[in-house]
């Protein structure tokens, strides 16, 4: 397995750079901050519509003929809240970025280096109710040190996703999210496909809660062949703002991308 000492640094330093940024910007005002306790955090880093101080991620991808993927994701979240009027009560701009450190075994090798890079902005106005639309963009950064671990291309990613926040710590929301890349080299294969993410939390006892989510992925550039997986996540509070996740996924149908996936999210929130 082989390992570049540039990417191990890079890695290190933007981990540091996340953590001094950690502050809230100036001039902003904070959300209510929810059930006190060890409560308040509870399905925080599955939210879309919530910031995350800091987490530190590990997702493993089983795929067919013994291959796998493994990714160590640093994310980190900003909230800038605006004082312009948006429709509805709450206001405010979701920013996040995802830096993953990536290992990848192919045909018997193994290369390992910095993945794709992430960054996504949300706009989040309050409807009506319990009704809360996030809109914005992500952004794919073809920030990879190996070809085989990136897609080598510049990926713009609008997403919608509208949620209905349920009494008792419960939310649902269903994300849709379109990947379309616009520059890059021509050796790369050009990026299509559309995300379709149902989701359901509830909090069951007191600072415990589960997840499940299916989401649908259709490549336009292979024919519009649409491939499944869903997933059951657990996830408890340590602290009233440090809390961990699990989650296992399965994909299916008859084009399915793999066999099976382990996420696990340690985290920090921000509130």
């Amino acid at each position: 397995m082989k390992f570049r000492r540039s990417s191990v640094v890079a890695a290190a330093a933007a981990c540091g750079a996340l953590l001094f940024c950690a502050g809230p910007a100036r001039g902003q005002t904070t959300p209510d901050a929810g059930t006190a306790g060890l409560t308040a955090g509870v399905g925080q880093d599955t939210d879309p519509t919530k910031p995350v101080l800091f987490s530190l991620r590990e997702e493993y991808y089983s795929l067919p003929n013994g291959n796998w993927i493994n990714n160590f994701i640093l994310r980190k979240d900003e909230i800038v809240w605006k004082q312009e009027t948006f429709p509805g009560q709450a206001r405010g701009v979701l920013l996040r970025m995802e830096l993953p450190e990536t290992t990848a075994h192919f045909g018997g090798e193994s290369e390992g280096g910095l993945g794709d890079g992430y960054v996504q902005a949300l706009l989040l106005p309050r409807l009506s109710g319990p009704f809360l639309l996030a809109a914005g963009t992500g952004l794919v950064l073809p920030t990879a040190t190996e070809r085989v671990l990136g897609g080598g291309k510049w990926t713009i990613a609008p997403v919608l996703a509208p949620a209905w926040l349920v009494p008792r710590q419960r939310y649902a929301f269903v994300k849709f999210q379109e990947f379309e890349s616009f520059a890059g080299p021509s050796s790369r294969p050009d990026v299509s496909f559309l995300l379709i993410t149902p989701t359901f939390m509830t909090r069951v006892m007191r600072r415990y809660w589960v997840l499940v989510d299916s989401e649908s992925r259709t490549d336009w550039t292979r024919g519009s062949v649409t491939s499944f997986k869903s997933g059951l996540l657990v996830g408890t509070m340590f602290t009233p703002r440090v809390g961990l996740s699990v989650k296992a996924e399965v994909p299916w149908g008859n084009h399915r991308l793999g066999q099976w996936n382990l996420k696990a999210s340690l985290f920090w929130t921000r509130f």
